[in-house]
């Protein structure tokens, strides 16, 4: 019979994925590998969907955040390349994978119109086999919903709040101007530490750090620090795109094919 690990990452399509799991009566684990800077209310709801599936959620940690492993890889991450997901998360995983169920499939939440990027993680996963329930069972967003408030499971706090998924406390390098000028104008607080992160990594790293927030006016291009971010959109020099919300690509999207186990 074959096993499967759900890797549950608290937003709700691997949420909807874990409960579709158990309601078709699969046997399978739950993983969580956590960055240790998640939104609070994400615990909670990995928890409920847990508890739903009869499963401890396994939790998966490296012990450093994302500045951490910025500042230990000497490169900032950004929406190409994110050493965070690739340290604090993929191989977590594949670690998990190999000491604990070598024969797993891997199963990641992807909707049913994300086949690209099922089709990229399961290269990059290789060998180890890599589906999603969702798309093999034509589950759009809208149901993933429905299936989660089916069970009586409030959907997190993130998404109330205007973000596009439930990662990193919605501090997330390889997302945008929108998410960033999000989080500064819903959780100022939480915005003030990743940019005194932000400071000391680049202090750390030295003359080759290079911010992720790539600003573009009059046909220049020019990398804004969150100091310089904030500053800007504080004075009104600076009106974000808040269309670029960008979206989580952890398992995907980091190279994953090159990562060592």
């Amino acid at each position: 019979m074959t096993h499967y690990v759900q890797s549950v990452s608290g937003g709700i399509a691997s949420a909807a994925s874990a409960i579709l799991g158990y309601q078709r009566g699969l046997s399978q684990s739950l993983v969580f590998a956590d960055t240790t800077q998640e939104e609070s209310d994400l615990y909670r709801f990995a928890n409920e969907v847990a508890e739903q599936c009869k499963q401890p959620l396994i939790i998966l940690r490296d012990g450093r955040d994302p500045w951490d492993v910025f500042v230990d890889e000497k490169y900032i991450g950004n929406s190409r390349i994110a050493p965070c997901s690739k340290h604090l998360k993929t191989k977590q995983v594949r670690r998990w994978l190999k000491t604990n169920a070598p024969d797993a499939t891997l199963v990641l939440g992807m909707y049913r119109d994300e086949e690209d990027r099922l089709e990229r993680a399961a290269k990059g996963w290789a060998p180890i086999p890599v589906i999603s329930l969702l798309i093999e069972h034509h589950i759009f967003p809208g149901d993933a919903r429905d299936i989660i408030e089916r069970c009586g499971i409030r959907t997190p706090e993130l998404y109330d709040n205007g973000f596009p998924h439930d990662n990193c406390g919605g501090a997330c390098v390889r997302a945008g101007q929108g998410q960033w000028a999000t989080l500064l104008e819903r959780f100022p607080e939480r915005y003030a530490h990743h940019e005194a992160r932000m400071n000391w990594a680049m202090e750390q790293i030295g003359e080759t750090a290079k911010p992720f927030l790539k600003i573009t006016r009059n046909g220049v291009s020019e990398y804004l620090t969150l100091t310089q971010f904030r500053e800007q959109v504080q004075a009104g020099t600076l009106k974000p795109k808040m269309y670029e919300m960008g979206g989580c690509g952890c398992f995907v999207d980091d190279l994953i094919s090159r990562m060592a186990a």
